[in-house]
C-alpha cells in the first residue's frame, strides 16, 4: 500500500485526494439525513411556521405601509428565542434592494452569544425566486437570529417562514458554494500532506 501510495504522480494524488474529500463529505450528509429522519419520526424535531410577530427586531420597524419591515441601518436582524433541535430555515422575501449577504446564527446552552462559530450563510434557491433556504447539522439550539441584509432601507416582507423544512435525500447531498469550497479545502490539505509523506520517504530511501 505504501509502495503504492509513494509512486502516485502529482496528478495521482490530486484525483485521489479528491475523490477521498468527495466521499467523506457525501457521508457526513447521509448520516447527517439518517439523523433528522430519525428526529423526525420521534417528534424531537418538528417543522415550525412563523410570522413577523414571532420575532423580536434590531435595526429593523414595521414598513410605513404596514407591509413588512424596513432596515433601520446596515446592521439589522430578527431573533427567535426558542429551546429546540434546529436542521435549517427557509422563507420567502421580497425586498427593494437587493440584500446583499445574508446570514443565519444560533445559540446553544453553552454558547450564549451569537458568533461566527455558530454561522451559516443563507442562499437563494436556484429555481425558485425569492425563495431563500439554509442548512445546518443537527443542533440543540437556544436562540436563532436571521440577518436578511445590510443594505439600510432595505424594504423586506417575508413570507413562508419555516423553521425545520423537510429535505429530501437527493437536497441534502446537494453542494452548494460552502459543501464545494470545504471539499477544495479538504482536498487541498491531503494532497499536502500525502506529498510530504511521499518526499519524506523518498528522501528516506536514499
Amino acid at each position: 500500500m505504501i509502495k503504492k501510495l509513494l509512486s502516485l504522480s502529482a496528478t495521482a494524488v490530486l484525483l485521489l485526494s479528491l475523490a477521498v474529500s468527495l466521499s467523506v463529505n457525501c457521508g457526513c450528509k447521509a448520516v447527517d439525513y439518517i439523523r433528522e429522519t430519525n428526529a423526525r419520526k420521534s417528534g424531537q424535531l418538528q417543522e415550525i411556521t412563523l410570522s413577523d410577530a414571532d420575532f423580536e427586531l434590531s435595526s429593523m420597524k414595521k414598513h410605513p405601509s404596514e407591509n413588512g419591515l424596513v432596515a433601520t441601518d446596515g446592521d439589522p436582524f430578527i431573533i427567535y428565542s426558542c429551546n429546540m433541535l434546529l436542521s435549517g430555515v427557509s422563507f420567502r422575501m421580497e425586498y427593494s434592494m437587493y440584500p446583499a449577504d445574508m446570514l443565519l446564527y444560533w445559540t446553544t446552552a453553552t454558547q450564549t452569544e451569537y458568533s461566527n462559530s455558530n454561522m451559516a450563510v443563507i442562499t437563494p434557491a436556484k429555481d425558485e425566486e425569492g425563495l431563500f433556504y439554509v442548512s445546518v447539522p443537527l443542533t440543540e439550539v437556544t436562540g436563532i437570529r436571521i440577518d436578511p441584509t445590510t443594505v439600510a432601507g432595505n424594504h423586506l416582507v417575508f413570507s413562508d417562514f419555516v423553521i425545520n423544512p423537510e429535505k429530501t435525500l437527493s437536497e441534502y447531498l446537494t453542494f452548494d458554494s460552502y459543501s464545494l469550497m470545504a471539499v477544495g479545502i479538504y482536498t487541498l490539505v491531503l494532497f499536502a500532506v500525502i506529498r510530504f509523506v511521499q518526499d519524506f520517504f523518498t528522501k528516506k530511501q536514499k
